[in-house]
């Protein structure tokens, strides 16, 4: 599956990261001409490029074609093979390394704001498959040789989970920048997939953001200076917060919250190591040894909740099936937006930069139509409750970036033809002259879903008349 995709300037092509069969990170580079290297944008005159809206489009030369993505999925397509696109997206499992941070923090136990990232980085553990990798700054470890303690204490944590012994390596440094250099400079470059409990919003924020403090270089061994979005994840590293699979794919019933003492007690009937003192800062400044175990314990604990969900399959399915970024791959608008530019790509037609639904007049309109409520009380009431209902209205409407003719206070309907457009209910105007590429996305979508479900009521009949129970 996709990792990353970026035109490498000193390469002078254009460079695809995916897992391959080992579940390592794998790379396919395409020179990629310098009359290729433009944008495309809004044109004034007559040219032989159309927008999705049919206006004309002109190319525009530019020194970072990366910053237009619209452009590199062009290009990606073009100069890519359908051979080569299939091994690029198809679903590998990747190499998975569950990574959890602490810091420190102040008497008060102010949660440490990842953002700010005012409080250093005392533990950084890593687990893949039995081997567990800590780098801390706690001088308890500073000549700390034998691990076959915390070793022990591991394996009789766990023994009503794993029969199997986690080999515990810790390592010590004086200073955080030496720790964050180490793990930037001779941890990252060999990992494919990081994973953890809120490890985004949290852990990859705080560690990139200290690491900066630090004067620590990020990239300097990685396959790309480049770092993308707000949370400057590595182009050509996978980066999967746990909770963003719990909350899509909602694999528990009933489920009270997401914390991981919660899901991991559901889970496994383990839960985290109790902290025996008033305050985190009390725990890390009286017991490092514990606080230590703590930390090891956490990320052990999501790595064996995926062992048993696996979640990490049906995000790479989403990530193969739509042809996105695994990063990318719980954000809704750039994968609407890729399907768009494909559908339109098929067509001959361009997705720009600065594409907005509309005229690109920034002038604002209703959105949805909701009825007024009439107050009162009311004996009989009926609740309707439709099958994919937006997908639905979009179909019927033709709703699309294309058929889009604009506001019925803008335009005069008299003018067009009867039966050539309809008007919804906010007195939108759109084209219904042909299915659009919204219409024909969805529909396409629409009735893979319908196959879908008609497999899971099979695999669920199946299993029923084998006694084997489902959760609701």
């Amino acid at each position: 599956m996709l990792i990353g995709l970026e035109y490498d300037l000193r390469l002078k092509a254009l460079v695809a990261s995916y897992y391959d069969t080992k579940g390592s990170v794998n790379f396919i580079a395409k020179r990629i001409p310098d009359s290729e290297l433009f944008v495309w944008v809004k044109s004034n005159k007559i040219t032989p490029h159309r927008a999705y809206n049919n206006k004309y489009v002109e190319k525009e030369y530019t020194d970072n074609i990366n910053k237009d993505r619209f452009r590199i999925e062009e290009l990606f397509l073009q100069y890519f093979t359908q051979e080569e696109r299939d091994t690029i997206h198809e679903y590998n499992s990747p190499q998975k390394y569950f990574l959890d941070i602490e810091v420190d923090v102040d008497e008060d136990n102010t949660f440490p704001k990842p953002e700010i990232a005012n409080w250093p980085i005392n533990l950084l553990t890593i687990v893949t498959d039995n081997n567990v990798l800590t780098l801390t700054t706690f001088d308890y470890f500073k000549d700390y040789k034998d691990a076959n303690e915390i070793q022990a204490f591991i394996r009789d944590y766990f023994k009503s989970n794993v029969d199997y012994d986690f080999n515990i390596n810790i390592k010590y440094f004086e200073t955080e920048a030496d720790l964050l250099r180490t793990f930037f400079h001779s941890v990252l470059p060999h990992i494919p997939m990081i994973i953890g409990w809120y490890v985004v919003e949290f852990d990859w924020v705080t560690i990139i953001n200290r690491a900066l403090k630090c004067d620590v270089d990020i990239t300097k061994y990685l396959p790309s200076r480049t770092l993308f979005g707000r949370k400057h994840i590595p182009l050509h590293t996978g980066i999967i917060d746990y909770i963003d699979t719990m909350d899509k794919f909602k694999p528990l019933p009933m489920v009270e919250n997401l914390s991981l003492d919660y899901i991991s007690n559901r889970v496994l009937g383990t839960k985290k190591l109790n902290n025996p003192y008033n305050s985190m800062y009390e725990f890390y400044k009286k017991d490092p040894y514990r606080f230590t175990i703590y930390n090891i314990i956490d990320s052990i604990l999501v790595k064996l909740i995926d062992d048993d969900l696996d979640l990490i399959t049906p995000s790479g399915m989403v990530s193969k099936i739509s042809e996105t970024e695994i990063n990318r791959i719980f954000g809704p608008v750039h994968m609407s937006e890729m399907f768009l530019m494909r559908g339109f790509y098929n067509r001959g037609k361009h997705l720009y930069k600065k594409f907005k639904f509309g005229s690109g007049d920034n002038k604002k309109y209703q959105g949805a139509f909701v009825f007024e409520p009439i107050p009162g009380y009311y004996e009989y009431i009926v609740s309707f409750d439709f099958s994919s209902m937006y997908p639905h209205i979009q179909i019927e409407f033709n709703i699309s970036p294309d058929s889009y003719l604009g506001k019925i206070t803008e335009i005069d309907v008299t003018q067009l033809m009867k039966g050539t457009y309809v008007v919804t209910e906010n007195d939108t105007v759109f084209d219904i002259t042909y299915d659009s590429v919204t219409k024909e996305i969805l529909q396409r979508f629409y009735n893979k879903r319908k196959d879908a479900n008609k497999k899971i009521d099979e695999i669920k009949l199946f299993l029923k008349n084998n006694g084997i129970e489902l959760w609701d």
